[in-house]
C-alpha cells in the first residue's frame, strides 16, 4: 500500500510540474524568444513593448497586453498548429477571417464579403445614389478635358465560384451590392463602367481564374479582365494595339495565396498555378516620375513601388487608379503595353487627388478600379 501511494503522490507531483510548466512556458519563451515557426506573414506591424518611463501610465496596460497577445512564446507555432487542425478537422466552417470551402478552396470574410453574398447588408437608396453622384462627377469633369473615363469592380472570388463554397451559403444566395449598383448605374446614370462577372464567368472553361488559396484572380484572371478593358477602351481609340493570348507562353509554379499565408499554412496549402510569360521583351520601361498631387502616405506608396511606363509603341497615355486586383494577375503589365504613357497608382476613389494628377499627367483615359468588397464604403461628392 505504501509504494502505491508513494507512485500516487509522485505522479501526482510529475504532473504538477509538468502543468506549471506549461503554464510558464509561454512567458518563458517569451524571454527567451522561442518560437516553433519563424513568420506567420501577418500583412501588419506587431505590437511593440510599451515605454514604460515614457507613455502615459493609463495607457501602459492596453498596451503591454497587445503586446504580450503578438510576442507570447511559441504563438507563431499554436496558432499555426491550431490553424491546421480547424482545417482539418472543421472543413466547411470558418476560422476568423477565413472560410473553408470544398476542394480546399479558401475563401475571405472580412469586409462583410459571405454577408453580401447572401444580400444581407444591401446599399440603401441613398447610398447608390451617392456612388452615381460621385461617379457622375469624375466622368463631367474629365469629359471638359477631352479625357475618357471608366469604372471597374473586380468581383469578390464569392462571385465568380460560388459552387466552391459550402453547399448551405451557396444555396442561400441572396442580392449583392454589386448586383444593386450594376443594375442602378444602367438604369439612372450615363457612367461608363465595365461589368466584368459574366465574360469571367464564361472564361472559366479556359482554365482557372482565381486563386484557390488567395482573394485575387490569376494571371488568366487578371488577362480576361484586361481583354474586357481592351474592347471598352477600343469604342473610344479603335487604332488601339492589344495583347493577345498568343502573346504569352505558360508555366506551372508554386505559389502561396495570402489567405493560406494568414493561417500560418502557406507552404501546407501552396497550389501549383499557371502562370503568363511574355514570348517576346516587354515594350513599356519603367521610367522616372514625380507627383506633385498630395494624398495620404503617398510618400510611403512612392518609395515602395514603380508607377511609371513608357511605350515607344503605345498611341495613347493611361492613368489607372486601382486597388491590390491592379497588382495580381498581371494586370498592370498587360495595360502598360498597350498605352503610350501609363501611370498606376495604388490609391483609392479620392476626387480632389483625381484632379491634381489628371491636371499633370493629362491622361487621355482614366481607368478607375475597386475590388466588388469596397463598395461597402460610400463614397461622398466633393
Amino acid at each position: 500500500m505504501k509504494k502505491n501511494a508513494m507512485i500516487c503522490s509522485l505522479t501526482d507531483t510529475i504532473l504538477a510540474i509538468i502543468f506549471v510548466f506549461t503554464i510558464f512556458l509561454p512567458l518563458i519563451g517569451s524571454l527567451l524568444d522561442w518560437d516553433l515557426v519563424d513568420d506567420l506573414g501577418e500583412k501588419r506591424l506587431l505590437a511593440d513593448c510599451p515605454a514604460f518611463l515614457k507613455d502615459p501610465v493609463r495607457t501602459i496596460p492596453d498596451k503591454f497586453e497587445a503586446f504580450y497577445k503578438d510576442r507570447f512564446g511559441f504563438r507563431n507555432g499554436l496558432i499555426k498548429g491550431h490553424n491546421w487542425i480547424r482545417y482539418r478537422l472543421c472543413k466547411g466552417s470558418s476560422l476568423g477571417k477565413v472560410l473553408f470551402g470544398k476542394d480546399d478552396w479558401l475563401f475571405l470574410t472580412k469586409a462583410g464579403i459571405i454577408n453580401d453574398f447572401l444580400g444581407q447588408n444591401p446599399l440603401t437608396e441613398n447610398e447608390l445614389e451617392l456612388w452615381k453622384e460621385v461617379l457622375e462627377q469624375r466622368q463631367q469633369w474629365l469629359q471638359k478635358w477631352g479625357i475618357r473615363y471608366l469604372f471597374i469592380i473586380a468581383p469578390n472570388k464569392t462571385t465568380i465560384y460560388p459552387e466552391m463554397l459550402p453547399d448551405h451559403i451557396q444555396s442561400s444566395r441572396g442580392r449583392s451590392r454589386m448586383d444593386q449598383l450594376m443594375e442602378y448605374l444602367r438604369d439612372h446614370s450615363t457612367v461608363e463602367f465595365l461589368d466584368l462577372r459574366e465574360p469571367l464567368w464564361r472564361a472559366k472553361s479556359t482554365g482557372l481564374l482565381y486563386h484557390q488559396t488567395d482573394t485575387h484572380w490569376t494571371d488568366r484572371g487578371g488577362f480576361g479582365a484586361y481583354l474586357e478593358i481592351s474592347k471598352s477602351v477600343a469604342q473610344w481609340f479603335p487604332d488601339i494595339q492589344h495583347l493577345r493570348i498568343d502573346n504569352f507562353s505558360t508555366s506551372i509554379q508554386n505559389q502561396q495565396g495570402d489567405l493560406a499565408v494568414m493561417l500560418g499554412l502557406g507552404e501546407e496549402l501552396a497550389e501549383e498555378l499557371e502562370t503568363f510569360q511574355f514570348r517576346k521583351p516587354q515594350e513599356a520601361f519603367y521610367v522616372d516620375f514625380v507627383i506633385n498631387a498630395k494624398y495620404p502616405n503617398l510618400q510611403q506608396i512612392l518609395n515602395n513601388n514603380k508607377f511609371a511606363t513608357e511605350n515607344k509603341n503605345g498611341v495613347y497615355r493611361l492613368l489607372f487608379l486601382h486597388d491590390s486586383f491592379g497588382e495580381h494577375g498581371k494586370l498592370r503589365e498587360y495595360l502598360c503595353e498597350t498605352f503610350s504613357r501609363s501611370i498606376c497608382l495604388p490609391v483609392t476613389l479620392d476626387y480632389s487627388f483625381l484632379k491634381s494628377i489628371t491636371e499633370q499627367e493629362k491622361p487621355d483615359i482614366v481607368i478607375e478600379e475597386i475590388a466588388e468588397r469596397k463598395l461597402k464604403d460610400i463614397p461622398f461628392p466633393d
